[in-house]
């Protein structure tokens, strides 16, 4: 889905030595908007949302050892009793799950907002990028095809038997 590497980064990057860490009282306030917005997703079940969240937050910041911890501090804020293990476990098996479970997928797919959406595209198509130039190829290669199967189910433009145009 979208390559090894990314899939399992959401499981590694919990993989601190802590399995919850202490409360903090500014523990909302330290962690980074998109982390804080990712443990929500996280919360609340929505796990693709959360490592579409991940990617995003990975794309243009650096993590470091402690984001692990403030994350865990983050939850243990909210009151909720996560540990690295069994949040390892869930994200194993919703992966897994959605393997076998298409139609999930494509559920979980029409929940995400734009800017995950965007990420998802990204991860998918990145390989592809090198075979398409540009916005003008793919626009080119979709018209083509799309002009080829209107022809072919008489969708095209009117013919006399003479031409293509009248």
């Amino acid at each position: 889905m979208f390559g090894e590497p990314r899939i399992y980064f959401l499981l590694l990057f919990l993989m601190g030595d802590s399995v919850a860490a202490l409360k903090s009282p500014n523990s909302r306030q330290d962690l980074h908007p998109l982390l804080q917005k990712m443990a929500e997703e996280i919360i609340e079940g929505r796990y693709l949302n959360a490592l579409l969240d991940l990617i995003q937050f990975q794309s243009s910041n650096v993590w470091t050892s402690d984001l692990s911890q403030r994350l865990m501090a983050y939850f243990h804020s909210r009151n909720v009793a996560f540990t690295v293990s069994g949040l390892q476990a869930t994200m194993e098996n919703y992966l897994e799950n959605l393997l076998y479970q298409p139609q999930k997928l494509l559920a979980d797919f029409r929940q995400t907002d734009d800017q995950q959406f965007r990420t998802a595209m990204k991860c998918l198509f990145e390989d592809k990028k090198s075979q398409l130039n540009g916005k003008t190829e793919l626009l080119n290669l979709c018209t083509s095809e799309l002009t080829s199967k209107t022809k072919k189910h008489g969708f095209g433009s009117y013919t006399n038997g003479n031409s293509d145009t009248e």
